[in-house]
């Protein structure tokens, strides 16, 4: 790691992300990407970023790349994630409540104890998402994938092959109680 003493503030180059830390502020910059409230972040690359506890309630993460993003806590309620990528992002207690999720890939984050209220899933990719005390009252599911995903009441969602003769089987899907892509 490097670090260069620019006035107050100090500069920090770590796996390739370029943090800005400055003495007294709030807000710091991750690549070119101001964290605050209704940041506008689109296409930011925010990949193993530590955003624990962060405030980007109504920001525009578009595109963004958050993959094993540390987002434990952070507020992302009326936040545009349209089509962003959050693979294996850590995301227990995080607040996505009335969030604009459409296509995005959560595919392998923990999502445990998310608020997900009301939030926009509409084709998201929720593969193997651990989604175990999630709330999801309102939230739009048409379209949304979630193969292999531990649900909310924390049991697993998965394919069960029934045997329908001497040489053939039947997939049939068991999905999280109470909810389908179909909704």
């Amino acid at each position: 790691m490097r670090i260069k003493l620019v006035g107050h503030s100090v500069l920090a180059l770590t796996i390739g992300v370029l943090v800005a830390f400055s003495a007294g502020a709030q807000a710091r910059t991750i690549n070119g990407c101001v964290i605050k409230p209704k940041a506008d972040c689109r296409g930011a690359n925010l990949m193993f970023a530590n955003l624990k506890g962060a405030n980007l309630k109504g920001a525009n993460l578009t595109g963004a790349r958050l993959n094993a993003a540390n987002l434990t806590g952070a507020n992302l309620s009326g936040a545009n994630l349209t089509k962003a990528r959050l693979w294996f992002a850590k995301m227990p207690s995080a607040n996505l409540k009335s969030a604009n999720l459409t296509r995005t890939d959560f595919s392998n984050a923990n999502l445990k104890g998310a608020n997900l209220s009301r939030a926009n899933l509409t084709g998201a990719d929720l593969h193997f998402t651990n989604l175990t005390g999630a709330k999801l009252k309102g939230a739009k599911l048409k379209g949304a994938t979630w193969d292999y995903t531990i649900c909310p009441n924390g049991i697993s969602n998965e394919w069960t092959w029934i045997k329908t003769g001497p040489n053939s089987v039947k997939g049939v899907f068991r999905p999280c109680p109470g909810f389908s892509s179909g909704s």
